[in-house]
């Protein structure tokens, strides 16, 4: 009778388990967790690459640092013995697998190897030596889930960004840099900042000309692709445990006119009810500053926005920031969610129209002499209220400031027409 009790016993729990499997599909039976082996296969190297076991349907780590194979370099790990499909390490394992080191005789060559740290593969770069020649940052940029590319560097702790202007004279090995998500990295360069001539076609302040033209070199950075949305100043609100009259650390985090995309609750800060993907209005100055900060990054300086917002090195010159059509690079009228009209050439949205956007920099003239990363000017170290900070980028209200050199100043308690886009150094 006993016996006869626990068969049934088994064979209920047993029945059990395959119907919680088939009501919930992506919960796995203990049989479908294999331990997979990666091999590395290192065809003569100088040292062994101890195998890696992968749980099924994870990612196996490229091998660090690179073996070496006396003057040969790496070219990387291939799928093949005759190695014509170079293994990508952001792929999950679902099998075993060996993988092969692939060599190349140094000869008369620098080789520039990239490891995208879990990101899709990038091919090496070979610059003859004694040429000169400088390595040609690759594009597309490697991709990685849930990541943005943020930079090749010549170190794995991300001290030393590699500068593709500077003659290579060795072997290097890049490891590529990854952000927050909703980021694009823009390579840094020379560009003419402002414009000379009247400053009234600008709607551009007498305060704030935007004459005189003059040079003025970046390094690289990482910007937000869209402006800080609603939902994300929210975060950041909830976080840092904002109480409802939005003062944090002594500053007001926004300008309260209840125009704002957000309010408090009685218990937390919200979205109001379709404004998830909203940019975020009405902050403040010191809002945007903290904000940034909290993210993980600072606002921009002009200098670094207007040269975005021309494209960066991929400038076409455009009239207004992306185009030649107003209407097709921004709205007006109203603000409008994230991402829904046509970007510019660095594929960011809605620098044109939408929101001005707030900069470093405070409210001064320009001079004409040539500058490397201004970051000002700074006239009044102890920011008070009533000093004003440049703004970029337009409004919703007109379309004649969204030319790119167009710069205005607004108070740093803010309207209800200024957001922020983060950036990253």
């Amino acid at each position: 009778m006993k016996k006869t009790f626990l068969n049934w016993l088994t064979v209920t729990a047993a029945a059990a388990v395959v119907a919680f499997n088939a009501c919930n599909p992506n919960e796995k039976s203990k049989s479908e967790w294999k331990i997979l082996t990666v091999i590395f296969d290192g065809q003569g190297g100088d040292s062994v690459v101890a195998p890696q076991e992968v749980l099924s349907g994870y990612k196996a780590n490229r091998p660090y640092p690179d073996i070496t194979k006396g003057d040969s370099v790496l070219e990387g790990w291939f799928t093949d013995p005759a190695k014509t499909t170079l293994y990508d390490f952001a792929t999950p394992v679902t099998e075993n697998m060996t993988l092969y080191a692939k060599w190349k005789h140094q000869g008369n060559i620098w080789i520039v190897n990239f490891n995208s740290q879990g990101g899709s593969a990038v091919t090496h770069q070979e610059i003859e030596k004694g040429s000169g020649g400088s390595a040609v940052l690759p594009e597309p940029y490697p991709t990685k889930e849930n990541a943005s590319f943020g930079g090749w560097y010549t170190d794995e702790t991300f001290t030393q960004r590699f500068d593709f202007a500077t003659a290579v004279n060795r072997n290097y090995t890049l490891h590529a840099r990854w952000v927050r998500a909703g980021m694009m990295y823009v390579q840094g360069g020379t560009f003419t900042m402002g414009r000379n001539e009247d400053n009234s076609v600008t709607n551009s302040s007498a305060t704030t000309p935007v004459s005189p033209a003059h040079q003025v070199t970046v390094s690289d950075f990482i910007i937000g692709i869209y402006e800080v949305t609603n939902a994300e100043f929210v975060a950041f609100f909830n976080d840092k445990s904002v109480p409802s009259n939005g003062i944090l650390d002594g500053n007001a985090m926004f300008f309260d006119n209840g125009q704002q995309g957000y309010t408090h609750n009685g218990t937390q800060w919200a979205v109001k009810s379709g404004l998830d993907e909203y940019p975020a209005k009405n902050l403040s100055w010191r809002g945007a500053l903290a904000y940034c900060e909290w993210a993980g990054g600072r606002l921009p300086s002009e200098a670094e926005w207007e040269f975005a917002a021309l494209g960066g090195n991929k400038t076409q010159g455009y009239t207004y920031i992306g185009g030649e059509t107003p209407d097709e690079l921004g709205w007006f009228g109203a603000v409008h969610a994230k991402g829904q009209k046509t970007p510019n050439e660095l594929d960011l949205y809605d620098m044109a129209g939408n929101l001005w956007e707030w900069c470093w920099d405070g409210a001064a003239a320009f001079s004409a002499e040539p500058q490397t990363n201004p970051f000002g000017p700074d006239t009044y170290p102890d920011i008070t209220w009533e000093w004003g900070r440049i703004v970029k980028g337009g409004v919703w209200i007109t379309t004649n400031a969204i030319r790119p050199y167009t710069r205005d100043f607004v108070g740093v308690t803010g309207d209800n027409f200024t957001g922020v886009r983060l950036l990253i150094p």
